[in-house]
Formats: structure tokens, sequence, C-alpha cells
């Protein structure tokens, strides 16, 4: 008498739950260990590593847009919440309008740069006296002139 056809099968289906959670407990209970791993299989196969994300990248490029962009939206509702969340001059509350503004001109920063600056804004309290939550009218406005000149 032999084992029955498809018995891992029919296992793995009754029991996922189970495999499920012993897996997560693994995880948790090797996590050392399953790290130093990954960072042993990606230094000896560099080059199929970077190929892997190269590939992913490509072929999923509006995923990865939409997922920065929403994170970044976090961040920055996250820290106007945190600057008082209204426009100092007009009151406006919308996040979406509402921008950093410098208290005192700085020269501009490259683009790229923009989700570091807003990083270190949100983990560097002391960093924001230099700046105040304004919303695109007001602030274009005060760019023209020395102040808003709408209110």
């Amino acid at each position: 008498m032999g084992r029955r056809p498809n018995y891992h099968k029919e296992y793995q289906e009754l029991n996922k739950e189970k495999i499920k959670e012993y897996g997560k407990q693994y995880r948790l209970k090797n996590k050392e260990k399953i790290l130093e791993q990954q960072g042993k299989y990606r230094k000896e196969n560099r080059d199929k590593v970077n190929e892997y994300y190269r590939n992913y990248t490509k072929q999923n490029k509006k995923h990865i847009s939409k997922r920065n962009r929403e994170r970044d939206y976090d961040i920055k509702k996250q820290l106007i919440n945190e600057m008082g969340g209204k426009c100092v001059c007009c009151g406006l509350t919308s996040w979406w309008i509402l921008t950093l503004d410098h208290i005192k001109p700085v020269k501009k920063q490259r683009r790229g740069q923009y989700r570091t600056f807003i990083l270190k804004l949100l983990n560097n309290p002391n960093m924001r006296k230099d700046f105040q939550v304004m919303c695109y009218g007001c602030n274009n406005s005060k760019n023209i002139g020395d102040k808003c000149l709408i209110h």
C-alpha cells in the first residue's frame, strides 16, 4: 500500500491557516537568521537581484508611482497637521492646497530633494520655526510681494 496521490496538496488545503501561522511564527523567531541569509544571497547574486528589481520597476511603474504619491501625501498631511493644519493667512484647511512657506527666503531646492526635506521637517521640530503653512494662493501672493496681497 502506497501513499495517496496528491496527499501533500490535500494537507495544505485543509491546514492553510495552521501553515500560515507556523510560517509567521517561524519568521518572527528567526528574523535575524533570515535577514542574514537574504543579505548573503543579495551579495552573492547582485546582478540577478538588480535585474529582478529593474524588471519589477518596469512592469509596475504605475503601481510604484501611485504608492509613492500616496506615501508622500500621507507625510505631507501629517506634517501640515503637526504645524497647525491651516493657512496662517486665510485659515484654509484643505490639505491638498496647503503648502510650506519659508518665512525667510532661501534658494530654490531641486525637486528631487522635496521628500527628504519634508521628512527632515517631520522628524526635527526645531527646523519648523523657519516655515509656516500657507495655502497656494496666499503663498504665491506673498512670493510676488513681501506679504500676502489677498488678505
